[in-house]
Order: C-alpha cells, then sequence, then structure tokens
C-alpha cells in the first residue's frame, strides 16, 4: 500500500494524526525529521490537516513529506488505510517553518554524566603529626574563563535562477555552485547545490544547448540551507526542471537535433556517412551508437510513405557488421543484411518510392568477419555502384546487366503491397528467389 510517490491525507488532533474518522495514530507514534529525529509533545491545532506522500517504508516505518499543509478545501474524505504495520511515522517538509508550526516538540535532555572512579584507599598506620610551620596565605587563583557558547543555528529558504550551461550532470544528480545574501538573515554565503534524479549522467553535459530547448535557457531552484556557526550547507533542493529530465525528453532532443542536422546535411563531409558522422557534435550523448534508433529518428522526422519496409530493414540490418550507411542524394540507407549462401548490400531510397536496389555477395557471414579488408572491398564496390546511378541515372543502371544485382518494386496500390515485398525480400536472402 505505502509505494514511493504514494500521497494520503492526515487529520491533526492534539494527540492523534486521524487517517480517518476511527483510526489514528498516537503522538508517541509520530517523529519530526529536523536534520535529526525529534519526539512530539503535542501537536499545535495550527494546521487542522495535512498531505503527505511515501518516501520509504521499511521495518515497519514509514517515511513521508508533507506536501500540503492546507489540504481540506472540500472536507476530510475516508480513507482505506492500514496502518497495522506501522510503529513509527516519520514526517519531513522543505517547508522548515511551517513544519516547526505543526508541533511542539520535546526538549532534548542532555546526556548523564559519567561516574568517576574512586579510588580504593587502603588502610595506613597513624603518623605522629608534624609542627606546621606557619607560612603566608597562597594567593587566589585567577578567575576560569567563561565556557565558550555552541555556535548560532539558523536555516533559511532560498530560490534562484541559474543557467542551464552551468549545471554540471552527474551520474544521477546534477550540481551548481550558489553564492548570494540570505533573504532574512542577510548573511552572505556559496554553497555547492545538488539535485537528484536517477536519470542523470555525465552524457548530458554535452547536449546541453539542446536541452535548453525543452527547458529554457534559465532553471529555478528551492534550496533550504543551514547555517551554523560560520559555516553553511545545503540540506534539501529541488528544481522541477532537473527532475522532468527523462528518456521522453531525451527523444524529443534527439528529434531536434535530428531535424536540424538533415536540414544541414549536405555541409557533412562525404555523400555517405554513418550514424556515428550524423551525431558527432553530441558524441559523448551516445546517440550514434543504435543503427537502429538512428533511422528511427529519421523517420520520425521524415514520415515516408515506405516507412514500414525501411522499419524491417533496420530490423534485419547486421550492425555488429557494419554500420547503417546514409546516401545524402538522393537520401536513401545502405544496409547490410545476412543470407542463407551470402550477404547483401540493401539500398533503400527515403524519398524515392519506385524500389529496393541489392546487391549480392556469395560469402558467408563468418567469411566476411574473418577477412574485414576483403568485406571493405567489396563496401566500396557497392557504394561506386550508388555513385553511379547518381551520375548515370537509374534508367541507364538497369539497362547493362549487373552480376549479383536484383530490385524490388514497391507496389502501393495493392493493400498487401509491403507482405508482398517482404515474402520476395526473404526469397533473395533463402536463396530462392531471382
Amino acid at each position: 500500500m505505502f509505494e514511493r510517490g504514494f500521497q494520503f491525507l492526515l487529520k491533526v488532533g492534539a494527540q492523534k494524526l486521524f487517517f480517518n474518522n476511527s483510526g489514528f495514530l498516537p503522538v508517541e507514534k509520530v517523529f519530526l525529521y529536523l536534520a535529526e529525529e525529534r519526539e512530539i509533545e503535542s501537536f499545535t491545532g495550527r494546521y487542522p490537516g495535512i498531505r503527505v506522500r511515501v518516501h520509504r517504508f521499511s521495518a515497519g516505518v514509514l517515511d513521508c513529506e508533507i506536501v500540503d499543509f492546507k489540504p481540506f478545501r472540500s472536507g476530510f474524505r475516508e480513507q482505506v488505510l492500514d496502518f497495522s504495520k506501522v510503529w513509527k511515522l516519520r514526517l519531513s517538509s522543505s517547508d522548515t517553518l511551517r513544519i516547526l508550526n505543526l508541533a511542539t516538540l520535546k526538549p532534548l535532555e542532555p546526556p548523564p554524566p559519567k561516574p568517576q572512579p574512586v579510588a580504593e584507599q587502603k588502610p595506613t598506620a597513624p603518623r605522629p603529626r608534624p609542627v606546621a610551620e606557619q607560612k603566608p596565605p597562597a594567593p587566589k587563583p585567577p578567575p576560569k574563563p567563561p565556557k565558550p557558547t555552541p555556535p548560532k543555528e539558523f536555516c533559511e529558504e532560498v530560490a534562484f535562477k541559474v543557467p542551464l550551461a552551468k549545471v554540471r550532470f552527474a551520474e544521477g544528480a546534477a550540481h551548481v555552485h550558489w553564492g548570494g545574501r540570505l533573504p532574512k538573515s542577510g548573511r552572505q554565503v556559496g554553497v555547492e547545490v545538488s539535485m537528484k534524479n536517477s536519470f542523470l549522467g555525465k552524457r548530458l553535459n554535452c547536449i546541453k544547448p539542446y536541452l535548453a530547448k525543452c527547458l529554457g535557457d534559465k532553471v529555478a531552484v528551492r534550496a533550504t540551507i543551514r547555517v551554523r556557526g560560520g559555516k553553511a550547507e545545503v540540506l534539501k533542493a529541488e528544481s522541477e526542471a532537473i527532475a522532468s529530465i527523462s528518456s521522453k525528453m531525451i527523444g524529443e532532443v534527439r528529434y531536434h537535433y535530428a531535424k536540424g542536422e538533415l536540414r544541414k546535411l549536405n555541409r557533412h563531409a562525404g555523400r555517405i556517412i554513418t550514424a556515428e558522422d550524423f551525431f558527432k557534435k553530441i558524441k559523448g550523448a551516445g546517440f550514434g551508437d543504435s543503427d537502429r534508433d538512428f533511422i528511427a529518428d529519421i523517420l520520425r522526422v521524415k514520415a515516408p510513405k515506405h516507412s514500414a519496409h525501411i522499419e524491417y530493414l533496420a530490423e534485419r540490418h547486421c550492425s555488429n557488421l557494419v554500420r547503417l550507411r546514409i546516401v545524402k542524394s538522393p537520401f536513401a540507407f545502405l544496409c547490410f543484411l545476412e543470407g542463407t549462401a551470402g550477404g547483401f548490400f540493401v539500398w533503400e531510397t527515403l524519398d524515392g518510392t519506385d524500389a529496393t536496389y541489392l546487391w549480392k555477395y556469395g560469402k558467408s557471414l563468418d567469411y566476411l568477419k574473418s577477412h574485414r579488408q576483403e568485406f571493405k572491398r567489396w563496401l566500396v564496390w557497392v557504394e561506386r555502384q550508388i555513385d553511379y546511378i547518381h551520375a548515370a541515372g537509374r534508367s541507364e543502371y538497369l539497362r547493362s546487366g549487373h552480376e549479383g544485382f536484383a530490385r524490388i518494386i514497391h507496389n502501393y496500390r495493392d493493400e498487401n503491397g509491403f507482405v508482398k515485398w517482404k515474402v520476395e525480400l526473404e526469397k533473395l536472402l533463402d536463396g530462392t528467389g531471382k
């Protein structure tokens, strides 16, 4: 029941917290967490009810964060909650002032004094008392210096905005340095602020300019700072912008990056490039590691008529042997597929819709893996065939015969066109087609 993120209401009494009209927790089982656990003497009645969010439930201890101090805008609703296994409820809040006004805390008891060991006295024989000499009285010792007072301690909340460019992403957290004057005390402090998000990692540092399109140039941060003596430290910090970074947002970053790079595709050196070349500007983010994800990015931007054909080729592409290629003009993919009697390079245009081009090489996949140089020479030969088609035209290329070459026509008028195309492709790969 008490999963992380689960929220429920509590009605506040003088000595009880009600979770429904009949069930309650006595004050002895409720504690406040303010840098350390504190016992409660009674509730002040300042807030009739609170809304809490579960942070953790382990070994009978339920840790919750207060997210609303005035939740009863429409009355206290009946809740079905089982607190039979809860022997301690520990409450915390980012709003230090309000949580201190919620209850009266029991005073901290000083530690008992340590017993002093008593030396064992041995009986001694009485000695004759010598006649004491008359001496002048000893001078009085100087007064003892006063005991040092403990350093003054207080907490304050600050809110500030920081440029996203100054945020440092690490594994599971984002860090930023903040320096300024505290709003209530006027104390000048400088602290290192950390905001947790399990999705974050160092790989995101290289895509901050692209994240700014989703988050904005600046991110808002709220932090609770404790000052003790001359030192300041952050007790808690949070940022909605940093917390919102997720795989879905990174997908949007990939989309905007791919969309922008496709507009500038002709600026890339060479007419045939790989996914690594395409994502070179943000190589550290790992966007160019997967050929299949790369094709998905392109299809999301381009949305071609025969996207099903391209997705199927991406699934069959042997990326462990050769990376997928992009041919810039006309825009197309060059994939490598494994067949029963050898391998096939497959050229599928993105903007064109007429046919799929294939070149067969009658060597097994194991042979090609162990003869890399021969495989590279064949790849270069296929790229030259594509260059020839680009220069002379498809009609000219098709008029002249080419050994190992095949073509599969796209039929968009037939509702089963994709299925027939796939069947014909499978026949070529297993050696039963022409």
